[in-house]
């Protein structure tokens, strides 16, 4: 076997690895989702801690943090999920969770990209999601 035989070998185990992964992670999220939502559901607050018949996060074993969390991606439509699942596993590139909640933060809040600049302001983007010469910053 030539070395470039071995670099596309591991080239093809690598793509399996993070196809496996992504796979892992992608169900993983799924059930997150869905915990979000039941969560969101129930509508547990703070609330009155002088009855103990109110129902909390830690008897599901649940965190507050995974709690936020899971009600964060719950919130995200499901073509939006479903675009970052494809559009990272085309790519061959990991999915995460944060990178799901990054992806969501620089929308519109309706799927639509938007570019921003370092001072935060939003600029109207352009068919392709990129901003337009007109709107962009100028240096």
């Amino acid at each position: 076997m030539c070395s470039s035989d071995l670099a596309d070998e591991l080239a093809r185990t690598q793509r399996r690895g993070v196809t496996a992964r992504n796979q892992a992670v992608e169900l993983k999220l799924r059930a997150e989702r869905r915990a979000g939502e039941i969560l969101a559901g129930l509508g547990l607050r703070g609330g009155d801690r002088q009855h103990n018949s109110r129902v909390t996060l830690s008897q599901f074993g649940v965190s507050h943090k995974e709690s936020s969390q899971w009600q964060k991606i719950a919130r995200i439509p499901e073509p939006v999920f479903r675009e970052y699942v494809r559009s990272r596993n085309v790519g061959g590139l990991r999915i995460s969770t944060s990178g799901l909640i990054r992806l969501w933060e620089r929308t519109d809040g309706d799927g639509r990209r938007t570019a921003s600049v370092s001072g935060g302001s939003k600029h109207q983007p352009s068919e392709s999601g990129c901003p337009s010469p007109e709107t962009r910053p100028s240096s």
